[in-house]
């Protein structure tokens, strides 16, 4: 129980700073992506706690966020 009171608190802080279409890609990516939310949540919240967060983060800030967050991928060469 006191896991999801933090995790509450957590998003409180955050939405403070998110626009209202990057909440609202947040939101659709918790239900899709929860382990994924919950990276980006943290990251989003130590930056806020850090300071580092002095504007809204924008939709497209926040998909950019949510690429380097992505693993890279292996490119293949096919060679016949």
């Amino acid at each position: 129980m006191q896991l999801q009171q933090k995790i509450v608190m957590l998003e409180q802080m955050v939405r403070s700073k998110l626009a209202s279409e990057a909440w609202a890609r947040y939101c659709t990516l918790k239900l899709a992506h929860p382990e994924t939310t919950m990276q980006l949540l943290v990251t989003l919240a130590e930056a806020v706690q850090a300071g580092h967060v002095r504007e809204q983060i924008t939709d497209t800030e926040l998909k950019s966020l949510l690429r380097e967050m992505q693993p890279k991928k292996k490119q293949f060469t096919i060679r016949k």
